[in-house]
């Protein structure tokens, strides 16, 4: 049985054009019970009695906590960014993140996040999710769920998958899209896209019917990579399009390496392509450079720490472990003289803003010496073997090295420099560039700047002479 709430007779409208009437009815003491509603009519036996009901809604009134709208999702460099508006004055929000069509449990996946947009790490790469969202507005009180959006996480470039369009490698891209994909290392470094093939539609040598646009960063906003940048075509301000059987376009990408030089390694790919005339596409491989691969614990410091992790790896044979810095299938003695020409230095002071290793001298390393002995560590014997090699060598350790002219820093392996030592750098004709004590710091500094070449360098420090080579580029 049903229980009347509203009646009424007669008519609400008396004209064709009049606008609806809304009705409001409160239902507050059914609160807690399951509530079925029924519209009972009784006409007039003939079309002045219709009757005509739109848009019914049952809705809480009052103070209350108001659900999320207008979820989305976007591939970043850490993973999926996802946000979503918010109705209320909410400050927290529960996620539930699953396979795309499973069925939500109505628990949450990622409870309590403060962050809006929030980026989901947690996800297999090449994956697609659903996402649902609510506000959190007090420890007893949330919204209704909403969603699913559902999206798929990024490629796993860094461990072998090739960039291409959305076609793939066998088929044609999409007309009439809009993509963004950003490439990123998997930890500090920077990557290497190297093209294969590029096949975009062309419509001049500066203008695009298709066009793939590249920023050296992980954002469109950052420093555009442009035909002209590169020296593939005069375009200085727009992206990449090439028709290779007519050879014409802004600029083929074909067996062109693109390299980050942000901070983040990262690089942002943009394709846009018109309602029309799809062609190949693209194919690129990735390649993910280690800028610091010495860092082993790691901590952004070569230490002494990252040298008990080689110690205990030398003398083994792998494939793509982390001590084997020059890759050859190994950890052995040309990996320590890698590892002790970096050892003691940030990893972010070893490196150009490209990427490129600033090289170090060889030479023994007198931080790395005084942390084994200090710490009474046992080295592997070919270490060892090599260490008492390059102490025999030379007794001292120059850095830079090369180095551009201006300063020498000098290390002595057996003892320090002095007030009172005795420093003469000269080049290979004899002729003396300096010559006096160094510095407190243990470094001398030339008035004039050396020019490029090789030179020599004697400290001559209690009664003992030492020399060595160093290099100015």
């Amino acid at each position: 049985p049903f229980t009347t709430e509203f009646t009424f007779a007669g008519q609400f409208q008396t004209a064709n054009a009049d606008a609806w009437v809304p009705i409001g009815i409160d239902l507050t003491s059914y609160i807690g019970q399951q509530i079925y509603i029924e519209f009972s009519h009784t006409g007039a036996g003939d079309y002045r009695g219709d009757l005509s009901v739109d848009q019914v809604r049952v809705e809480a009134c009052g103070t209350f906590c108001l659900a999320p709208s207008t979820i989305s999702a976007a591939a970043s460099g850490a993973g999926v960014d996802i946000a979503w508006t918010e109705n209320g004055s909410s400050t927290m929000w529960d996620l539930e993140i699953i396979p795309a069509g499973n069925t939500p449990a109505g628990v949450p996946t990622n409870a309590g996040i403060s962050d809006n947009p929030y980026t989901w790490t947690e996800g297999m790469y090449d994956t697609s999710y659903d996402v649902y969202v609510r506000s959190v507005c007090s420890a007893s009180e949330s919204s209704a769920w909403i969603g699913p959006l559902s999206f798929t996480t990024p490629q796993d470039f860094c461990s072998g998958d090739q960039f291409t369009d959305d076609g793939g490698d066998t088929a044609d891209y999409s007309t009439g899209t809009t993509t963004q994909t950003i490439i990123c290392p998997d930890g500090a470094g920077h990557v290497e896209v190297n093209f294969l093939s590029f096949d975009v539609e062309d419509r001049t040598t500066t203008v695009c019917w298709d066009e793939l646009y590249v920023f050296d960063g992980p954002t469109n906003l950052d420093t555009p990579i442009t035909p002209s940048s590169i020296g593939v075509g005069g375009n200085t301000t727009g992206g990449f399009c090439w028709d290779p059987v007519n050879a014409q376009g802004t600029g083929d990408l074909s067996g062109q390496t693109l390299i980050s030089t942000h901070e983040s390694g990262c690089l942002t790919f943009e394709f846009v392509s018109d309602a029309s005339v799809p062609e190949a596409g693209w194919v690129a491989d990735v390649v993910c450079v280690d800028n610091c691969p010495w860092d082993l614990n790691p901590n952004g410091v070569i230490d002494i720490n990252d040298f008990l992790e080689f110690n205990s790896a030398f003398g083994t044979t792998c494939s793509g472990c982390p001590a084997d810095f020059n890759d050859d299938g190994a950890v052995n003695i040309n990996d320590f003289l890698s590892f002790n020409s970096s050892y003691g230095q940030n990893c972010a002071d070893l490196f150009s803003p490209n990427g490129e290793l600033l090289m170090r001298g060889t030479g023994l390393n007198q931080e790395l010496m005084a942390a084994i002995e200090n710490q009474g560590l046992l080295v592997h014997p070919e270490v060892e073997a090599m260490i008492q090699k390059l102490k025999s060598e030379n007794g001292m350790l120059l850095f830079p090295n090369p180095n551009i002219g201006d300063e020498l820093n000098i290390r002595l392996i057996d003892g320090s420099l002095s007030a009172s030592s005795v420093i003469t750098v000269s080049d290979l004709v004899g002729k003396i560039h300096f010559k006096g004590n160094p510095s407190s710091a243990g470094s001398v500094r030339f008035d004039t700047a050396l020019s490029a070449g090789m030179y020599i360098v004697e400290v001559l420090e209690a009664g003992e002479l030492n020399s060595a080579r160093f290099v100015v580029e």
